[in-house]
């Protein structure tokens, strides 16, 4: 199933032009990636036989495992991890290796809680009105090596404060 999210096939009639400049024509299948529009051509024989080809033994395991793993994942209260998600698995005969799960879990959109605050950084409010510029900086110089641009970076070590400018 994941594959047929990521290919996108078109199929179109081609004609090749060959090295005695005779031309031969035919049905093509072509795929097309998401991350390039460049088409890479396959036969239609292939193209068919994946259409008509009985399910994966992968692709099936997963289907019948998927509805246990979110029962699983549920009865827990929807807090469990992959650690904890497992070894449940486990206690219940649920044979599935640690892997398989993360995959799985990723696929069906479970996670479990995470301990303590998350950080948050500043966020910024776009709608908020900018200070102005109070020291009047100008970016431009006047002649080649004349203009000097510092930035002061301070980082906490265990013991001391240190700055570093640059």
């Amino acid at each position: 199933m994941g594959a047929d999210l990521r290919w996108s096939l078109v199929v179109g009639c081609t004609r090749h032009q060959t090295r005695d400049n005779t031309a031969t024509g035919g049905w093509s299948v072509f795929t097309r990636t998401p991350c390039s529009e460049a088409y890479s051509p396959i036969r239609a024989a292939s193209y068919y036989a994946r259409k008509t080809r009985w399910p994966s033994q992968r692709s099936v395991r997963d289907a019948e495992l998927s509805d246990k793993i979110v029962d699983l994942h549920k009865k827990h209260r929807s807090v469990y991890g992959l650690r904890k998600l497992w070894k449940a698995a486990i206690r219940d005969d649920i044979d599935i290796g640690r892997d398989h799960l993360a995959r799985l879990m990723s696929s069906l959109g479970l996670k479990g809680v995470v301990r303590g605050k998350t950080k948050r950084t500043t966020i910024v409010d776009e709608q908020a009105a900018r200070p102005a510029d109070l020291v009047d900086r100008q970016s431009r110089a006047a002649e080649p090596n004349r203009l000097w641009v510092t930035d002061i970076t301070y980082s906490a070590q265990f013991t001391v404060m240190c700055s570093s400018a640059g």
